[in-house]
């Protein structure tokens, strides 16, 4: 008597491959501290501006960062890129999410999915 692969029903699928696992345990022991923050539009202002309000997450990856400057009308502006690794399972997207890391704000440019982790992309926000 033999088992055909996938023969329990639903849910057995479901689990962890062991390489994102594996990664997901790596962050979790040698990765920074990387803060996903969540805005939502709440309301508007007098003037009617958009009111956020913001939800913060705290996970585990690895970072590469990267910099410059750029030289505009008003002076230097610092320039920074950011390419961050996160576990599978990190619930973020493009629009409405930001990343913080050493009190500095990046904006989500793209999110990369591959099969053991999930590479972001992200510029300094400028204020």
């Amino acid at each position: 008597m033999g088992f055909k692969w996938l023969s329990f029903g639903d849910g057995f699928q479901t689990r962890e491959p062991w390489p994102s696992r594996r990664f997901r345990q790596r962050a979790e022991r040698h990765g920074r501290a990387i803060t996903i923050v969540k805005q939502q539009e709440i309301d508007s202002d007098d003037y009617g501006d958009p009111l956020f309000s913001e939800t913060t997450t705290t996970v585990n990856g690895f970072t590469m960062a990267s910099g410059g400057e750029a030289q505009v009308q008003a002076g230097a502006v610092k320039l920074g890129r950011l390419r961050v690794l996160l576990p599978l399972k990190t619930s973020i997207g493009e629009s409405g999410y930001e990343l913080s890391l050493e009190g500095s704000r990046y904006r989500i440019t793209s999110i990369v999915q591959g099969l053991v982790y999930m590479e972001v992309q992200a510029e300094r926000r400028v204020h």
